[in-house]
């Protein structure tokens, strides 16, 4: 068992591109079918467990990572497995690979019985599904068991990683930075090996110790209020109103719509299982992946240049999932609120930083950040603020920012209770009552078509997961 981490440290993911060889690329597909060979097993292993206990109430049903386990292994080493010695090709490929397919399982199904009796936040769960070659990620887990299960370099070559049973491969990224960590007694915990596309990449996982100190910010400094939108991504201002601040939205997925509808076309026009469709198709995907590793660079570089600039942030707590809804849906995705929100949050916690987060229907869009008076709500169009009380007018994203930031250091009290006061967006439907959700998302009615229950309800196996969840 892996000693326990002092509490202080943290974990850090860095993803390389790997260069293997053709036997190298041969064995990493296999390790990648046998993860998957092993999740649709377990979960056939668990729905037959739940069909037995239909008729018998006794029945044991693995619900457990560990559980789960301990089935597969026993199923993998039985005559059922395809052969009297069990599974043929089991000594073939790292044995943690299918193990941790198995926990991956486990953690799914904790997650239904979390959604089911109340314990996980967030949407409903439904129940884990079969994975499809080509139509699901394929990815593969392998756990360090020790320092050299997985190490980063070999020797004199600096740009390699080496995986158990795979062997020394190639990287096109430098590694030193990781080497460097390492040095320092950062440690391994695992490597996942997941196919992007065309190339084949790794994620390895540190326990990395804390930054140096020189890197952490005092505690007690004022609040910066960081105010989101769609024209100007982030805008930061100080409570007396100064903007250090603003970055403009990149718009990548705005940016190659007209390539991906041209791609898109071509891809329509060509016949189902031609080599000229499935040619059109890797396009549209070579598109789609390009606009996600824009976004996910941009956004990396932006939450870290925050986090080292400034110790206490305060944002506005967004219904996102409400917002996908409406007519800017398209262009509130391509901005990626959430993922800015979830990355300032540990980066700030790395560096002793503090994230404050105000509630959700404070009024930071209609309130003025010099004499706290809350005004009429603004339409989308106007980008001034005047406020009727002391005339102070400003940009409206900079006030709003500045609004987050005097209420983040206590200059201003306002009302964060829920009001209905937003003004109309053509195409977004009738409100719900504040208070009142009716879809999924806080004021946001539910759509015809839109599941609420979940496929097996009304089945004896349904009964069965809801026993098993309570």
């Amino acid at each position: 068992m892996a000693a326990k981490l002092p509490d202080d440290w943290r974990t850090a993911s860095f993803r390389f591109t790997l260069e293997p060889t053709p036997e190298q690329r041969e064995l990493m597909a296999r390790h990648l079918g046998a993860s998957r060979f092993a999740w649709n097993q377990a979960l056939r292993l668990v729905k037959d467990a739940l069909d037995a206990r239909e008729t018998d109430a006794t029945a044991e049903v693995p619900w457990t990572p560990f559980s789960i386990i301990n089935a597969f292994n026993a199923w993998k080493r039985s005559s059922e497995a395809g052969s009297p010695d069990g599974l043929p090709w089991r000594d073939e490929v790292h044995q943690g690979v299918m193990e941790e397919a198995c926990v991956d399982l486990g953690r799914a199904l904790g997650a239904v019985s979390g959604s089911r009796n109340g314990t996980r936040k967030g949407a409903r769960m439904g129940f884990p599904r079969f994975k499809k070659r080509g139509r699901t990620a394929e990815s593969c887990r392998f756990r360090a068991k020790n320092r050299r299960s997985v190490q980063v370099g070999s020797g004199d070559a600096a740009r390699v990683v080496k995986l158990p049973r795979i062997g020394v491969v190639r990287v096109r990224e430098d590694t030193r930075r990781v080497r460097r960590l390492m040095r320092r007694g950062a440690r391994p915990l695992q490597a996942t090996l997941r196919r992007d596309g065309r190339r084949l990449v790794v994620a390895i996982t540190l326990a990395c110790p804390p930054l140096h100190q020189a890197h952490h910010h005092q505690g007690g400094g004022p609040a910066v209020g960081l105010d989101r939108g769609l024209t100007a991504l982030v805008v930061g201002a100080t409570a007396d109103g100064a903007e250090v601040v603003r970055v403009e939205n990149p718009r990548h997925l705005t940016r190659a719509l007209r390539q991906l509808r041209r791609a898109n076309r071509v891809l329509s026009r060509r016949r189902r299982g031609s080599r000229r469709r499935e040619q059109a198709r890797r396009r549209m995907a070579r598109l789609h992946q390009r606009v996600r590793d824009q976004r996910n660079d941009f956004t990396n570089k932006l939450t870290t240049d925050l986090a080292k600039t400034h110790g206490r942030i305060c944002v506005e707590t967004l219904g996102i999932r409400g917002l996908v809804r409406t007519r800017l849906a398209r262009a509130i995705s391509d901005a990626a609120w959430g993922e800015i929100e979830r990355q300032l949050d540990y980066k700030l916690a790395w560096r002793s930083g503090e994230m404050i987060r105000a509630p959700r229907w404070l009024p930071s869009t209609r309130a003025c950040s010099h004499c706290g008076e809350v005004g009429p709500a603004l339409a989308l169009s106007k980008r001034t603020f005047i406020c009727s009380g002391c005339g102070h007018s400003a940009d409206r994203d900079t006030d709003a920012a500045a609004v987050l930031a005097a209420w983040a250091d206590g200059r201003i009290t306002l009302d964060a209770e829920p009001h209905d006061c937003r003004p109309e967006v053509p195409g977004d439907g009738k409100r719900s009552p504040a208070g009142i959700t009716g879809g999924g998302a806080a004021g946001v009615p539910a759509r015809p078509g839109d599941r609420t229950r979940s496929p097996l309800a009304g089945t004896a196996e349904k009964a069965a997961v809801s026993e098993l969840a309570a």
